[in-house]
């Protein structure tokens, strides 16, 4: 493999890393195996069906 063509598979490869990154809002945890998933809400709904 070319020189380039390594400089190029690596920039690339950096790139998608840090548009990721970006889009996760990423500040703390590395790769975001941590991160807190803020803004979702988690909502359980109980329903009891009529005894008969």
């Amino acid at each position: 493999m070319d020189t380039r063509e390594m400089l190029a598979v690596v920039g690339v490869t950096l790139a998608v890393i840090t548009a990721y990154s970006l889009a996760r809002d990423l500040t703390d945890e590395p790769l975001g195996l941590l991160a807190p998933q803020t803004g979702l809400v988690h909502v359980q709904a109980q329903v009891n069906a009529p005894h008969q």
